[in-house]
C-alpha cells in the first residue's frame, strides 16, 4: 500500500507527462493532463488525436520501432491542447513487456517549447551577430595560453591572407606573419598580454603568403580564471589598408599642392631673373673677345637648362594654359609616344602595346599629355638599366573604365576614366621609395643624371587635368604607374568629329 501511495505521489508531482498506451497507441494511463482536459475524454483515445496531422508519421516511425525492437526510442512533435494551441514535446518511449513480449508502450513527454524558443532566438542572435561582424569586416581570433593554440575565425583568415585550415599559426609561431619591421613591438604586446597586461589596440603590418603587405588594426583583451590567472587572449582583426592608402594620399595631394604653390613662386620669380639674364649673355656674347665669347656661350646654356627648369616647375604647380585644352584620342598620343621611345631607348628594350577599342576622348592639353606620358616611359627605362639576364620589358595598356575598377583609396569620382598603365620589369621600389616617387627633385639616380622633376611633373599635369595618379611598386615585382583621366563618355575616338587638329594630332591627358 505505502509503495502504491509512493508510486502514486511520484507520477502525480513529476514534471513531465507519463503515460501508458496500447499496441494501437491509445491511452490506457496518463499522470497528470493539460488544463481544459478530462481524464474521461482522454483514457481511450488515440495519441494521434493530440498530434498536428504533419507529426503522424514521424511518431507512428518511433513507436513501432520500439514494438519492432523492443529498445527504446525518441521522438520530437508538436502537441494540441485543449484550447488548440500547440506545444512543442520531446517525447521518450519505452517498451512494456510481458514474458518477453512487448504488449504496451510507456510515453514520457517533456515540455521544451521555452526551451526550443530560447534556442531559436539564441540562434537568430548569433546569426544577426555574425551577419554584423561579416559586414564590418572584422575576423575574430582566440589564443588559449595553456594549449599554445589559436582559433580564427573565416574573417580573421581572409584578413590574414591564409585557408581555415590547417591551424593557424599561434603565440610566437603568429609573429612569422607580422612585417619583420613591426615584430619586436608585436611580440612585446604578446609577451605582456600574456603576463597580464591589457592587450589594448594597435596598428601594424602583415606579410600575406602572396607576398602582399597589409595593414591591419588589432583590438583584444585578456581573460583570467577565478585566481586571476591568464588563460585565454581573445579579439577582433580589421584590415585598414585602404584607410592607410586613403590618408597617405590625402597627405601626398596636400604636400604636392603646397609644393605646387612654393614652385609658382619660385619659378616665377626665378623667370623673372632669367628674361633678364638671357639678354644680357646674348648681348654680351656679340660684343666680347675669344676666350670671353665662349665662356659666355657656356653661361647661356646653363641659363637655358635653368628656362627649362622654369617650364618643369610651372607644369608642376598646375598652372594651366588657357586655350590649349582640346577633345583628345588617346591612342594616337600613345602610339606616337611609343615610337619616339622605340627609336631613343635601348633596342633590347621591348615596348609593348595593347589599346582597348572604341576609347572615350579627353578634354587634355597635347604637348603636357604627350610630356606626362614621356616622364613615365623614360622612368621605366631608366629603371630597366640593371637589369641582367631576364627581358626587359616595358608594358603600355589603354582602356576605358569606371570608378569602381580603380583602387578605391584614389578617390575616384562617379563617370568613366580613360586608363594608361605602364608596367616595366625592373627591379622594383621599396615602400618608402614609393611613396616618395612623385617628390620634385627625389630621385635615385647619380648625380647629374636627371633633376627628378619627371614624375612629379607628370603628378602636376595629371592632377591638373582633374585626373588620378597611382603607383605600385615592390622589389623585385617591377614597378606600375597608372594615369587616369576623366573621360567624355558621350563621345569615343572612333566615331567623333574631329574638332580643328584634334583629329590630326589626337592625345592623352594624363
Amino acid at each position: 500500500m505505502e509503495e502504491r501511495e509512493l508510486l502514486r505521489s511520484v507520477l502525480e508531482s513529476a514534471p513531465d507527462f507519463i503515460a501508458r498506451v496500447d499496441l494501437d497507441g491509445r491511452f490506457l494511463f496518463v499522470n497528470r493532463l493539460v488544463p481544459g482536459a478530462t481524464m474521461e475524454d482522454t483514457i481511450g483515445r488515440p495519441v494521434f488525436d493530440y498530434i498536428p496531422r504533419e507529426a503522424h508519421e514521424r511518431v507512428r516511425s518511433a513507436l513501432e520501432q520500439v514494438v519492432r525492437t523492443g529498445r527504446p526510442a525518441c521522438y520530437d512533435a508538436p502537441a494540441i491542447n485543449a484550447d488548440g494551441t500547440l506545444s512543442e514535446y520531446r517525447t521518450r518511449v519505452g517498451p512494456i513487456r510481458d514474458g518477453g513480449r512487448v504488449v504496451g508502450l510507456t510515453l514520457i513527454a517533456t515540455d521544451v517549447t521555452r526551451h526550443n524558443a530560447t534556442e531559436r532566438a539564441l540562434r537568430e542572435s548569433e546569426e544577426k551577430l555574425r551577419m554584423a561582424v561579416d559586414a564590418s569586416g572584422i575576423g575574430l581570433w582566440s589564443f588559449d595560453v595553456a594549449t599554445h593554440r589559436a582559433h580564427w575565425d573565416e574573417g580573421a583568415c581572409r584578413v590574414f591572407g591564409v585557408p581555415p585550415e590547417p591551424e593557424p599559426p599561434a603565440g610566437h609561431d603568429w609573429l612569422a606573419v607580422v612585417h619583420p619591421a613591426d615584430r619586436a613591438v608585436a611580440g612585446a604586446r604578446l609577451e605582456g598580454a600574456i603576463a597580464g597586461s591589457p592587450l589594448g589596440d594597435w596598428e601594424y603590418r602583415i606579410v600575406r603568403p602572396d607576398g602582399a603587405t597589409r595593414w591591419v588594426t588589432c583590438t583584444g583583451c585578456v581573460v583570467r580564471d577565478e585566481r586571476g590567472v591568464v588563460t585565454r587572449l581573445m579579439g577582433g582583426v580589421f584590415d585598414v589598408t585602404e584607410r592607410r592608402q586613403l590618408e597617405e594620399q590625402l597627405r601626398q595631394a596636400q604636400k604636392m599642392e603646397a609644393i605646387g604653390q612654393l614652385s609658382a613662386g619660385i619659378a616665377h620669380n626665378f623667370n623673372n631673373m632669367l628674361a633678364v639674364i638671357l639678354p644680357t649673355i646674348d648681348i654680351a656674347a656679340s660684343r666680347a673677345p675669344e676666350p670671353v665669347a665662349t665662356m659666355l656661350e657656356g653661361a647661356r646654356e646653363a641659363a637655358q637648362r635653368a628656362a627649362s627648369i622654369v617650364r618643369e616647375l610651372m607644369l608642376l604647380s598646375g598652372k594651366p594654359r588657357a586655350g590649349e585644352r582640346k577633345q583628345r584620342a588617346v591612342e594616337a598620343v600613345v602610339e606616337r609616344t611609343v615610337t619616339m621611345c622605340r627609336t631613343t631607348f635601348d633596342p633590347q628594350i621591348a615596348i609593348e602595346v595593347e589599346l582597348a577599342p572604341d576609347l572615350p576622348l579627353v578634354v587634355a592639353d597635347d604637348g603636357q599629355l604627350e610630356q606626362a606620358l614621356l616622364n613615365v616611359l623614360i622612368n621605366a627605362r631608366d629603371a630597366l638599366e640593371d637589369v641582367h639576364g631576364r627581358p626587359r620589358r616595358i608594358r603600355v595598356a589603354v582602356d576605358a573604365v569606371g570608378r569602381e575598377a580603380l583602387p578605391p583609396y584614389l578617390g575616384a569620382a562617379g563617370g568613366g576614366y580613360v586608363r594608361v598603365r605602364v608596367e616595366d620589369s625592373g627591379a622594383g621600389m621599396d615602400e618608402e621609395t614609393r611613396r616618395r616617387a612623385f617628390e620634385p627633385f627625389f630621385t635615385t639616380k647619380d648625380v647629374g643624371r636627371g633633376t627628378g622633376l619627371g614624375l612629379s611633373t607628370t603628378y602636376g599635369i595629371v592632377k591638373d587635368h582633374g585626373g588620378l595618379v597611382d603607383c605600385q611598386s615592390a622589389p623585385g615585382r617591377g614597378t606600375t604607374i597608372t594615369l587616369a583621366l576623366p573621360a567624355r563618355c558621350d563621345e569615343v575616338a572612333g566615331d567623333a568629329a574631329a574638332p580643328d587638329e584634334a583629329r590630326a594630332t589626337p592625345a592623352f591627358d594624363a
